[in-house]
């Protein structure tokens, strides 16, 4: 029949286009691939051989010479990901979880590019294979001596578990949580700025399927290792609890008073015998400011004792802008060299100024007390109304909205 027949025209050209994807030349190459991808995703039916085949033909490309190649065998693996079998897919997911343990170091980041691609696209109905194929190595991975394989199996690790922490919950003999928590929290320790920030993203993610003993231990553990004389040391602790906070913070309202007490002393305006570094220090009080509002918003309950603190910081943070001197302008006809380079440092330091951040995360704690605590305004209403009218003259376009914003609430709350 002329079906039969179209389905031997399009199994001979398959495999013409696989033999071309071994060509001399990489252009050929490349385009073979990309003809089968668009081959594949059309629908065409594959038998189980020429589909293994098929799979076999772009991981081999994931190491050609050519960049080209390997750019585009990633896309094209991705692409198909939801067209083969699940266990095609599964050893898909195999291969590359070997190859980013055991490969080179050249081609471990593509590989990884590709895993990563692979669980973002994958149907849910592949969650399980996919765990079950890539936990055990990963956790594996990120005990290993190799700094660089660590990294990368830490960042997949958290993608898995971004996109499906639900089939986990469901499946908790799929994951040796107590073995990857204590990996995770010993790179909080070393110099490897990268390292600790990806262990951070990642135990905010492993939060989400952490039983209540295996998370009692990891808020316990970042508290243990938050020490205000040493703000360097303590950040990647105290960012990892901001982490948690975003994704279970609901869940921390047995800890809520040590975190709270631990926090606070952070939010303090750093004096002139304080070494840390500027940067630094914004970023400690954005993610205390961060967790603060999470609270407010999911442990309202136990948050209620620390409300009046809450807002104190608030208040007094909104204006935290420590490199702008509103003194320093050019008046008309001023024209000196010396003036010109006082205005000109004056910008540079406001062009690298971090405490905008701070600021941010000011704001929007009020505008979360406005929406979920507005008794509190209302006691504290001609206070707060001061405040905000004084910040009126924020300098940051993106923050003055949300200081108008919340301006805005309060005046309808009163009204209302």
């Amino acid at each position: 029949t002329w079906g039969f027949i179209q389905f031997l025209m399009t199994d001979e050209h398959i495999r013409r286009l696989l033999k071309d994807m071994e060509h001399g030349d990489h252009d050929n190459r490349e385009m073979a691939a990309s003809d089968l991808c668009t081959e594949i995703e059309k629908g065409t039916q594959l038998d189980p051989t020429l589909e293994k085949a098929i799979c076999q033909a772009y991981m081999k490309q994931l190491s050609d010479s050519s960049l080209g190649v390997q750019g585009n065998a990633v896309k094209s693996i991705s692409k198909i990901g939801g067209k083969i079998t699940e266990k095609q897919f599964g050893e898909i997911a195999n291969k590359l979880t070997d190859c980013v343990m055991k490969g080179t170091e050249d081609f471990r980041d593509i590989y990884a590019t590709c895993l990563k691609t692979l669980i973002s696209e994958a149907d849910e109905g592949f969650g399980k294979t996919l765990c079950t194929c890539l936990l055990t190595p990963l956790i594996k991975g990120t005990g290993h001596k190799l700094e660089t394989v660590r990294e990368v199996c830490i960042e997949i690790a958290n993608e898995l578990f971004k996109r499906f922490s639900a089939v986990l919950v469901s499946n908790p003999l799929l994951v040796d949580n107590e073995a990857l928590l204590m990996n995770l929290i010993q790179q909080l320790n070393l110099p490897k700025a990268s390292l600790r920030k990806r262990a951070c993203a990642c135990l905010g993610s492993l939060a989400v399927i952490l039983v209540p003993k295996q998370l009692t231990f990891l808020v316990s553990t970042l508290l243990k290792n938050i020490n205000p004389k040493d703000k360097g040391k303590s950040y990647a602790f105290i960012e990892t609890l901001g982490a948690v906070s975003d994704t279970v913070s609901y869940r921390l309202a047995p800890n809520l008073n040590a975190i709270m007490q631990a926090l606070k002393i952070f939010c303090k305006i750093k004096t002139p015998q304080d070494t840390t570094p500027a940067d630094l220090d914004h970023d400690i009080k954005e993610v205390c400011l961060r967790v603060f509002d999470n609270s407010i918003k999911k442990c309202p309950k136990e948050a209620a004792a620390h409300l009046d603190d809450i807002m104190g910081i608030t208040l007094e943070l909104m204006g935290y802008d420590p490199n702008y001197n509103p003194d320093v302008v050019m008046n008309e006809g001023e024209a000196d060299m010396e003036a010109w380079g006082d205005v000109l440092e004056e910008e540079q330091r406001i062009e690298d100024d971090s405490s905008w951040k701070v600021r941010r995360s000011a704001v929007r704690i009020l505008g979360t007390m406005v929406k979920y605590r507005h008794d509190k305004i209302k006691a504290m209403y001609d206070k707060v109304i001061a405040r905000v009218l004084e910040r009126l003259c924020e300098r940051e376009e993106s923050i003055k909205c949300d200081i108008i914003a919340t301006f805005s609430s309060m005046i309808k709350g009163v009204v209302v």
